[in-house]
């Protein structure tokens, strides 16, 4: 076991030139107004110091620990940012880094307040104090750096008896991954071409001119307005703008993803074409020019490195998510939009993103995890069966349900493109509706690919196909719906006696502050706050066999947490599947590294690794290879992956 050393930088701030209002760590960090007051540390002996002569301290730990303090295990709190300065500053990567701000996300869940302050008046360690004497002073005088050297002093004290205090707590593989998390950010597997965004750029600012003509973008860009100008066109044609459900009432369905909005990008009408298009353009100019400035900027920082930020533990589930000013999760996809400016920007953003000269990138993405998880969790072994035999399960599905052959269409014959589409609304089916979603909703998801088809030629016929495939799901797969009502039975039972409750290969647990759900890889999750609400009469509307629109009154106790966030069976099971997946992942990542493979991104099921290009098959198989054998506390869970390689991120989509 490594010895442990806390670091601890102190760095000049103003109101203006703080991390709150930059961009990004790097862009922080990298700036001319960056200076550092010093460096604290806690030595494995128990002495501590606080040095102005950061950069000759850090010679004397290299003395000792390494030339990147490899021998060594440094413990941060935000190692985001103190690491970021000692590989940017210093030129040291330690390739061990626990970051007790995320160790601390882990053990007590996304509700609870991550600050060094707050935990440490959680755990009862000493009291954090107050920064504020050194804000907007460059320079220091010798009694304001005496006060800097107790403040951060006391801070390494107090990191490193929060990692004593909450180490014990952490499963090992979470220890790992953390680091990996750290390290993602540090290397420099990730480039930029600039030139290519620049291109994109200015692609995309002369053809949204060019495709605008005399509608002037702040007439579009505006709901209001935007409302008023395609209301008054399709009244031209008797027609009246489409609504939706919000947060107040209706609003109109003028979001881009939308299907009215998609459909009117094909309408008689070359008005409201115009308008539409107009908007999607203007809309979706915004984001993307923001994707763009941003990878130039940071280009420009680093000498063209992306540094690869996800952030640890971010959702309910343990999920990652992007962040520092960009997310890599949920970059736009070519070929999603209807106009083709935003499907070349897009493309170009991706190609981008590339591997270094010499090397690849290798994905592999796990096939239908969700799917997969939830038959294996509920014991469904019609369809964990199916799974494992390597069976077309959405085909099935719905040649189930249509009594009429569906699959992959081999051509574009009307015959052929039929079993496609029915092929499509079974895959919607599997994916979908294994949380309990509505008629209602999947109703909403049908009609964006079949409501022109000879499937439905009208609301009510939707509503009672969507009936049909919803009761379809339900009663063929009845374990997983059978799940729901126990996995809220027995959480229910749990908040109200406070006690444990088993479920399978779930446990739960409830006292006052929270109820905890373990998780087969014993990993929890936390549900702070949570009470089941007095009993209240209420109306609810569905879709009966016909595709009529029905309401009942029905008395319920919903159960709640954070105050207002409501859980029910399904919702639990979303929960409890997508955590699972998260777990696999991580296993994943960690066995990848093992193999020597460095994963420098992974994105929700899928993770891209950086290898020399003669390896890339090689490194593929064997994270196929990976990703198909199943963790012994998953056992009986049927896995199974593809991947592709490629020299840039679009050429892996």
């Amino acid at each position: 076991m490594l010895p442990l050393l806390p670091l601890d930088f102190e760095t000049y701030y103003s109101d203006s030139y703080n991390l709150n209002n930059s961009t990004s760590y790097q862009e922080y960090i990298l700036s001319p107004q960056f200076k550092i007051h010093g460096l604290a540390v806690y030595y494995p002996d128990g002495k501590r110091e606080f040095r102005r002569d950061a950069d000759v301290l850090l010679h004397e730990l290299q003395s000792v620990y390494g030339n990147n303090l490899e021998n060594v295990c440094i413990i941060m709190h935000n190692a985001m940012f103190d690491a970021a300065i000692l590989k940017y500053k210093f030129n040291i990567i330690p390739p061990c880094i626990h970051d007790t701000m995320l160790m601390a996300k882990y053990l007590y869940g996304v509700d609870v307040k991550v600050s060094l302050k707050e935990l440490a008046e959680r755990c009862h360690l000493p009291a954090k104090l107050d920064l504020e004497f050194s804000k907007g002073k460059r320079e220091l005088t010798a009694a304001e750096f005496a006060e800097l050297r107790t403040y951060a002093i006391n801070d390494v004290v107090i990191t490193r008896e929060l990692y004593g205090h909450i180490v014990p707590k952490i499963l090992p593989e979470e220890l790992e991954i953390i680091n990996h998390t750290v390290q993602c950010f540090l290397r420099d597997a990730v480039k930029i071409n600039k030139e290519l965004l620049q291109l994109a750029r200015h692609e995309l600012c002369t053809q949204l001119i060019n495709e605008l003509g005399e509608i002037h973008p702040e007439e579009v860009s505006s709901d209001r307005q935007f409302a008023q100008l395609l209301s008054g066109a399709l009244a031209e044609t008797n027609r009246a703008l489409a609504m939706k459900p919000g947060k107040n009432g209706m609003i109109p369905a003028i979001s881009k993803n939308d299907p009215e909005m998609q459909n009117m990008l094909s309408d008689p009408d070359p008005l409201v074409r115009e308008l539409v298009k107009a908007r999607l353009l203007v809309k979706s100019k915004a984001q993307l020019q923001s994707r763009i400035n941003y990878l130039i900027g940071t280009a420009n920082l680093t000498g063209g490195t992306l540094p690869v930020f996800l952030k640890y533990h971010h959702a309910q589930t343990g999920r990652f998510a992007g962040g520092n000013g960009l997310n890599l999760q949920n970059l736009p996809v070519p070929g999603r939009s209807p106009v083709q400016i935003l499907n070349d920007t897009a493309r170009k953003i991706r190609q981008a993103i590339h591997a270094p000269a010499g090397y690849v990138f290798v994905a592999v993405d796990a096939a239908q995890i969700e799917a997969r998880v939830l038959a294996w969790l509920t014991g469904e072994e019609t369809l964990n069966t199916a799974f494992a035999a390597g069976k077309d399960i959405y085909s099935e599905f719905a040649t189930d349900v249509f009594h009429e052959p569906a699959g992959h269409p081999r051509d574009s014959t009307p015959t052929e493109q039929r079993k496609g589409l029915l092929r499509k609304i079974g895959k919607t089916a599997i994916l979908g509706l294994g949380y309990n979603m509505g008629v209602e909703r999947f109703a909403e998801q049908l009609k964006s690919f079949i409501a022109s088809s000879e499937l439905c030629r009208s609301e009510r016929e939707l509503a009672a196909l969507a009936y049909k495939i919803v009761h379809s799901y339900r009663a063929k797969y009845n374990n997983i719906s059978t799940f729901w009502n126990r996995l809220e039975k027995a959480f229910r039972e749990s908040i109200c006696k406070q006690q444990h409750v088993r479920i399978g290969m779930l446990e739960i647990s409830s006292n006052s502050e929270a109820t905890w759900l373990q998780l087969a890889s014993r990993r929890e999750l936390i549900y702070r706050d949570c009470e089941i609400r007095p009993s209240e009469f209420q109306e609810i509307t569905f879709y009966n066999t016909s595709g009529e629109c029905e309401s009942r009154i029905i008395e319920q106790q919903s159960i709640q947490y954070r105050n207002s966030t409501s859980l029910y069976g399904g919702k639990l099971t979303e929960n409890v599947v997508q955590a699972i997946a998260r777990d696999l992942l991580v296993r994943v990542i960690l066995e990848c590294e093992k193999a020597g493979i460095p994963i420098v991104l992974h994105i929700h099921d899928e993770v891209i690794a950086c290898v020399p290009e003669v390896q890339a098959e090689q490194a593929m198989e064997k994270m196929i290879q990976i990703w198909r054998t199943v963790p012994q506390w998953a056992e009986g869970l049927v896995l199974d992956a593809e991947g592709v390689i490629g020299t840039n991120l679009a050429e892996l989509k």
